[in-house]
């Protein structure tokens, strides 16, 4: 073989293998070879059959937080609150403030937000309430890190501590102060004897306050946040505060308290503080409960297309067709495998002024492995997993799965060298899910650089519509496989040897 050639096309990490004539992977190009080399480029195009696969519940570890809902006219009632503990500070002692001070003592709970972190009409008038959590969210075993998780196993009615009503644009501000505004958020005034109970436990047992675990053991469980009445938005919660606030009187230089003329207080002059705060972040248990209506489901078995719908909704689901991959292609090498998937246009015909966005990342994963990936923080590594961004044409496409198609076939082989039933016992081997995600990344100081640090689950509305299903237009697998065929080379060359 004239191998010179080969160094034009094929990375170096390849060439050995073509030189021993096995089964390495190799690249497109080899169309630019001479003939007398023997290597030769095949192409194939199949059928790829998929379908919607409801998903009730998704892992949803996160330190957002989702409340509201929302009617879609085609995708139905969508529903989210939350649970959540919260934090303390390491041995946390409240400094006691003098009774002759006091103004007024408090809780409160911040619910703070982004001002467009929200899907929906921001006029909207909600109601939630806030109940005391009566159990800990640690004694399930994983089911608060699903967003089917049921409130009622952890809260009772008779738990109430507040009601709010609220607008996520807050109408009582002028434009310009709320504008100024950082970060908008709910305001919940907790009972004062909420904040007493607070006080009382730091001083009598400051054990209590060791840490986050002995707080909530012994303190305060968390709050459920339960969606009450209105509807028309989701709000997405960037944080949760939980603040323990004394208003004061102002004092002088000498610890006296400010005085009018008539010998009164002045209360023109009085100090707000913060003797606590508690926050709700990604060390203890937060916890979002989606519900979705009857007609997604209704959705999910339409035939002529597919769709994936966000929050823990609809995902779609690819059968590659392996047994036609390796049909007839025994002794050639896998080189590149394609597949994409088209989205509409438009998701639904319904004529709403607020139209889900299409979601912009995607992870394409083995079935069996749609809910341990994320479970255990993976990151895709090309060759189980992948993942892609929407494009302009309206396609998420992957280049080249390969990697995947070979993984598959592997499998199988050993698993049928072990087990002539394995293939019975393993039905969702050659199928993989299309998962809507959110990717984050770190940019290195130095280089410039992305690295993907962090992959989960995209829990904001958001919704597509796919050429496929059972019924509809089959999507395209395209294949590119290189064949070396120079064992006959090989043999010839001995011969002439030994002669």
């Amino acid at each position: 073989m004239k191998m010179k050639y080969l160094w034009k096309i094929l990375p170096l990490f390849l060439f050995p293998a073509i030189c021993g004539c096995d089964d390495s992977t190799g690249t497109l190009g080899a169309g630019m070879m001479p003939d007398e080399d023997n290597i030769t480029v095949k192409t194939n195009t199949l059928d790829v059959k998929t379908r919607s696969l409801l998903v009730d519940s998704v892992y949803a570890r996160t330190s957002t937080a989702y409340i509201g809902k929302y009617t879609d006219p085609d995708f139905g009632v969508f529903e989210a609150d939350f649970l959540t503990q919260f934090n303390c500070t390491d041995n946390l002692v409240i400094n006691d403030v003098p009774d002759s001070l006091i103004i007024n003592n408090y809780a409160s709970l911040n619910l703070f937000y982004g001002k467009n972190d929200f899907y929906g009409d921001s006029l909207n008038v909600n109601q939630i309430k806030i109940y005391e959590l009566s159990q800990d969210l640690e004694t399930a075993d994983k089911e608060y890190c699903y967003t089917s998780i049921d409130p009622q196993n952890y809260y009772d009615e008779g738990g109430l501590l507040a009601s709010k009503f609220y607008s996520i644009r807050n109408m009582a501000m002028n434009d310009s102060t709320w504008n100024e505004q950082e970060q908008p958020s709910i305001n919940v005034i907790l009972p004062e004897s909420f904040f007493d109970r607070i006080i009382t436990l730091n001083k009598e047992h400051p054990e209590y306050f060791e840490n986050s675990e002995t707080f909530i053991d012994n303190v305060f469980k968390g709050i459920y946040v339960r969606h009450e009445s209105g509807e028309g938005s989701v709000l997405y919660l960037s944080a949760i505060t939980l603040n323990l606030i004394s208003v004061q009187y102002m004092t002088d230089d000498k610890g006296w308290i400010q005085r009018d003329e008539y010998g009164q207080p002045r209360t023109d002059s009085v100090s707000v503080a913060t003797l606590a705060s508690f926050t709700s972040t990604r060390e203890v248990i937060q916890a979002n409960r989606f519900q979705n209506s009857e007609q997604l489901k209704r959705l999910s078995e339409e035939t002529n297309h597919t769709y994936l719908k966000t929050p823990a909704g609809i995902f779609t689901e690819a059968t590659l067709p392996i047994d036609d991959i390796t049909d007839g292609h025994a002794n050639d090498t896998i080189n590149s495998v394609q597949l994409s998937f088209t989205a509409y246009n438009q998701t639904g015909n319904n004529n709403t002024s607020f139209q889900m966005p299409k979601p912009e990342q995607l992870l394409l994963v083995r079935k069996k492995d749609m809910y341990s990936f994320f479970e255990g923080s993976e990151l895709a590594d090309n060759i189980t997993s992948y993942t892609t961004t929407l494009q302009s044409n309206n396609e998420y496409k992957f280049d080249n799965i390969n990697n995947l198609i070979n993984a598959c076939i592997q499998e199988r082989k050993e698993g049928e060298k072990e087990d002539p039933e394995w293939m019975e016992k393993n039905p969702d081997w050659n199928k993989v899910v299309l998962i809507p995600v959110n990717i984050t990344t770190s940019t290195s100081s130095s280089s410039g650089s992305s690295t993907v640090v962090n992959i989960e689950h995209n829990l904001r509305l958001t919704s597509a519509k796919l050429l496929g299903g059972p019924d509809g237009e089959a999507l395209k697998l395209y294949v590119a496989y290189t064949a070396f065929n120079c064992f006959n080379n090989v043999s010839q060359d001995t011969t002439n040897r030994h002669k």
